[in-house]
């Protein structure tokens, strides 16, 4: 297979996804969903993960969440205050299935979960919205806010720890 083989025009794709996500939402997305993956790669690499009895892995958000809750600080800067004050108070909610229909319920805290810990799962949350089909119809204003405060927030957790931060933003 030559380099000729692997190229692609994406520009010849017919966009065939939802409607009345414009261009510019759908990058946002896969800007989100980007960032989001390199990151949970990232958390792997350096042993942030869970395994299973059949050798699943998956990242251990939790185990990371409780290590650096008291080092984040949500008030390093405005937009990132902003950003962990927006999931605070409208954090995502979860689709669930009550009497065979799709509803929506609150993201509720756990007892004693830290700001931060539950931030970073609400975080989840809203990829898991995306990913798995939750976030259609797109509700522009709410969902643009979280993905790009979840953005603005991983993007300082990657400053928490160098070695997240090396593997983020290597190729390997």
């Amino acid at each position: 297979m030559t380099n000729q083989d692997t190229l692609i025009d994406y520009n010849k794709l017919k966009i065939r996804y939802f409607p009345s996500v414009d261009k510019k939402s759908a990058r946002f997305i896969f800007d989100f969903f980007m960032v989001f993956s390199r990151f949970e790669f990232a958390l792997k690499k350096i042993g942030y993960y869970k395994t299973y009895s059949n050798n699943r892995v998956s990242p251990d958000w939790n185990s990371f969440a409780k290590d650096y809750e008291n080092i984040f600080n949500p008030n390093k800067s405005e937009e990132l205050f902003q950003a962990v004050s927006y999931y605070l108070s409208h954090p995502p909610r979860i689709q669930v299935l009550n009497d065979d229909k799709l509803e929506w319920r609150e993201n509720t805290r756990k007892y004693n979960e830290s700001d931060f810990a539950w931030i970073i799962r609400s975080i989840r949350v809203t990829r898991n919205n995306l990913f798995h089909g939750g976030k259609f119809p797109w509700l522009q204003y709410h969902d643009k806010k979280l993905l790009y405060y979840g953005l603005v927030i991983l993007y300082e957790c990657l400053e928490l720890n160098e070695g997240l931060f090396q593997v983020f933003n290597t190729s390997s």
